[in-house]
């Protein structure tokens, strides 16, 4: 199934995956290089809430996010 997603929809995302997933039992959410493209950090953080708050107890959280900071372009 492949379908398109924006995470500045987390409704529409979680109602997508709520057809595939049991959300009785703990899963994984996986923002992997995308955090950074939302500019405001309040928002961000909204963002990552909603579908936390979707999930059951023992699921899990990855993000990773890149950064010039280490090994960084002049």
């Amino acid at each position: 199934m492949a379908s398109d997603a924006d995470l500045r929809e987390p409704e529409k995302i979680l109602d997508a995956v709520g057809r595939r997933l049991d959300f009785d039992q703990p899963v994984a959410i996986v923002l992997l290089g995308i955090l950074n493209f939302i500019p405001d950090d309040g928002d961000a953080v909204a963002l990552v809430d909603r579908p936390l708050a979707a999930v059951p107890a023992g699921s899990f959280l990855a993000i990773s996010h890149p950064t010039t900071e280490i090994n960084g372009r002049s």
